[in-house]
């Protein structure tokens, strides 16, 4: 008898010592999630995995006023947000694609209970909310911003602040990142005579104009899907000024590719798969033409002009890629096609199979990929 109260007695004591414990534990394995005050409830809550908050991706995608889309083929979640952000994110998978470029994930995706669990900050920050935590009261706050307020957070944290140590010539110049790396940048979808190699007509002006504007100014680097060319450059849209929004009007305001296109100095040069402005860089073009602002004026010259004083980006040939007198006439291996996000085939521009996604491809990685031409538009003709 005294052997089995003894027992009993010590079983009590454990459990009196061990479920507080559990409890506290269960407790802070669960973290709230806070909206804009308001507190989100989940049917499946979240959890914490390696010092990350892993939470439902619908549920916060949709309390931020995303769009979800499900591919179950291929385990494969579609987010959308208003005509400027698109978020492709596959379960297991480290790294996910916002509007085409790629965001490593601190912790992979999983499926907990049916339901996709994706890093709650990576969510939030890439549709422009902030994110804080609070350790004692295990709770996350999300806090979005108005539009009207300033540049999104998204658009702002998709930029590199940089400081111009060095101007090349008109379309490449040294930067000095914030860690004191020193990176050569190569102007994406836009090309200035050469100057380097060979000193075309124009080139001056060129070089010149990019060193008055760029020489020790701070800018700010956007990337676009392929991040370096094959000289190992790092590819970018060069802004003067945080955009407040990806729109035509902040383009021609802040963007020193389009003032270069703009002023003269420039010709597109379209390089897929970075081609994410090329609508508004053609615009742009096109107007300097008519206008015979700088480089275009030098198509005013008599018949008898040499090509060969003239710059290659009225010429022909620069930088491995054919120009025509006013658009990249490219190869045909090089000719840009659009697919959708879901479909098994490639499309002309203004193709009606677009009005819900359009992602600019080269026609060669369409065809690499198996695609077949769309009957609609034809593409290929």
């Amino acid at each position: 008898m005294y052997r089995l109260f003894r027992f009993c007695f010590t079983s009590l004591l454990l459990l009196a010592l061990f479920v507080p414990l559990l409890v506290v534990h269960n407790a802070r394995a669960t973290p709230r999630v806070v909206l804009d005050g308001q507190t989100i409830t989940f049917d499946v809550p979240p959890v914490i995995e390696q010092g990350r908050t892993l939470v439902p991706l619908r549920t916060i995608f949709e309390a931020l006023g995303c769009t979800v889309e499900w591919d179950p083929e291929s385990a494969t979640v579609i987010a959308t947000k208003g005509h400027t952000t698109t978020i492709k994110l596959t379960v297991g998978d480290s790294i996910a694609y916002k509007d085409g470029q790629r965001v490593h994930l601190d912790v992979p995706s999983k499926l907990i209970r049916g339901r996709t669990m994706v890093p709650l900050r990576f969510l939030s920050e890439a549709l422009g909310a902030s994110v804080s935590w609070d350790e004692a009261t295990q709770t996350v706050t999300i806090l979005t911003q108005p539009e009207a307020a300033g540049p999104s957070l998204s658009l702002v944290s998709s930029l590199v602040e940089a400081r111009v140590t060095k101007v090349v010539d008109g379309d490449t110049i040294y930067v000095e990142l914030p860690q004191g790396r020193q990176e050569k940048v190569r102007f994406i979808g836009v090309n200035t005579p050469e100057s380097t190699i060979a000193h075309e007509p124009y080139s001056k002006e060129a070089s010149a104009y990019t060193a008055r504007r760029l020489s020790g100014a701070t800018v700010y680097l956007e990337k676009d899907v392929q991040e370096r060319d094959k000289y190992g450059r790092l590819l970018a849209y060069v802004w003067l000024a945080p955009p407040e929004e990806r729109s035509e009007q902040e383009i021609r305001r802040k963007m020193f590719n389009a003032e270069l296109l703009r002023e003269g100095y420039a010709q597109v040069m379209t390089v897929p798969p970075n081609v994410k402005y090329v609508e508004v860089f053609l615009k742009l073009q096109r107007e300097a033409r008519e206008a015979g602002e700088g480089l275009w004026s030098l198509e005013d010259q008599t018949p008898e002009t040499n090509p060969s004083q003239l710059p290659s980006v009225l010429a022909g040939q620069h930088d491995g890629v054919r120009q025509g007198a006013a658009v990249n006439q490219q190869d045909a291996s090089q000719k840009t096609v659009y697919i959708t996000k879901s479909g098994s085939k490639y499309h002309r521009d203004g193709c009606k199979y677009l009005s819900k996604s359009k992602i600019p491809i080269s026609l060669k990685e369409a065809k690499r990929r198996g695609l077949e031409p769309c009957l609609s538009c034809r593409p290929g003709c």
